[in-house]
């Protein structure tokens, strides 16, 4: 059974990601959510958002964004969906993280962070949209 429930609708605009962090800060606190649950969050969300913003192709009215995050007594559940060109980053190579700095292509950290901070990521489209799923699970003392 969930017990907290957050939808959000975004557009793909940098100054959008102070809006999602203010509702996210306020759930979380609201659920008791963790610190540690809480940075994952932001990251993985910042992520993601900015992908779209940089990678998504600009388009008038600017690209829309649609988060659900879902929180139930085991884990938080996200639900990211933008209407980017559609573009599956769970298909990128992980990056060659034990080459030396200057070797390494320039990209790819970031959905390298997403798959590693989120305990399940999956990647599908729905209704036309992208949309990133992932899972948190939560500690035991939050």
């Amino acid at each position: 059974m969930v017990e907290a429930k957050l939808t959000l609708i975004i557009v793909a605009k940098f100054e959008e990601i102070l809006r999602l962090n203010k509702e996210l800060q306020r759930f979380t606190q609201l659920h008791g959510i963790g610190p540690d649950q809480v940075f994952k969050l932001e990251l993985i969300l910042d992520e993601l958002i900015n992908n779209v913003i940089k990678h998504g192709e600009p388009k008038v009215p600017p690209r829309s964004i649609f988060i659900t995050m879902s929180k139930d007594n085991e884990c938080i559940e996200v639900e990211f969906s933008d209407d980017a060109t559609l573009f599956n980053p769970l298909n990128q190579p992980e990056p060659a993280l034990d080459s030396p700095l200057e070797e390494r292509p320039v990209g790819g950290l970031g959905v390298h962070l997403v798959r590693k901070l989120s305990d399940e990521v999956k990647y599908s489209v729905h209704n036309g949209r992208n949309l990133i799923q992932f899972s948190l699970a939560l500690d035991e003392t939050a």
